[in-house]
């Protein structure tokens, strides 16, 4: 009785669960078949309604296409290369006439310089020249309005015979012959040779 009454009391035992691997794999088990007449069936409706020439056609034409555009972008490369290379020549090009046209520059600039400097040595020279006339007119005048005896004496005296033979001959005729009437015999006639060498 006893076993009775633990076969009684013994629990059921519990129904064993199936494990998630083998549920796992039955389930792919039917999708690879579901798959495999789905793929049978569209092959057949493929061949069966003349799909298949419809869409090699349309990649045959995908790919002359695509072939024809790549030959384009192949043009258009070489292109490009050549445009680069012309643009590049000429880059060079006027890199060189940039460099020619500098050195005439400054080949200017330093013809300009020296211009300038000649230019003012000229207009020093000018201003200097116009001071010596300016003070040679000076003194031709101070020695016209001297006595004619007193302006013999200097000339003859203090002057060089050339420079007192300069300030006759810018005198008036008539003051030039009163100074040389007054002047020595000699005197006269050294101032008379230079005055006549002067003129020629």
């Amino acid at each position: 009785m006893e076993r009775r009454s633990r076969e009684v009391l013994a629990v059921p035992p519990r129904p064993k669960k199936k494990s998630k691997a083998k549920v796992i794999l039955t389930l792919v088990s039917i999708l690879l078949l579901v798959a495999l007449l789905a793929g049978v069936a569209v092959s057949y409706l493929y061949d069966y309604f003349s799909v298949r020439s419809t869409i090699v056609g349309f990649f045959i034409t995908q790919d002359d296409q695509y072939r024809g555009r790549m030959a384009q972008l192949d043009q258009r490369e070489t292109e490009l290369t050549q445009r680069e290379a012309d643009l590049n020549e000429k880059a060079a090009e006027q890199e060189k006439t940039d460099k020619k046209q500098q050195r005439e520059q400054e080949r200017l600039d330093t013809s300009k310089a020296e211009l300038d400097a000649r230019d003012e040595d000229i207009t020093s020279r000018q201003a200097a020249f116009d001071t010596g006339v300016a003070e040679f007119d000076k003194i031709v005048q101070t020695t016209a309005a001297m006595d004619p005896k007193n302006a013999a004496a200097m000339l003859e005296s203090v002057l060089p015979v050339e420079d007192a033979a300069k300030i006759l001959s810018a005198m008036q005729p008539k003051k030039a012959a009163a100074i040389l009437d007054e002047m020595t015999t000699a005197g006269a006639k050294a101032m008379t040779e230079k005055l006549i060498s002067l003129s020629q």
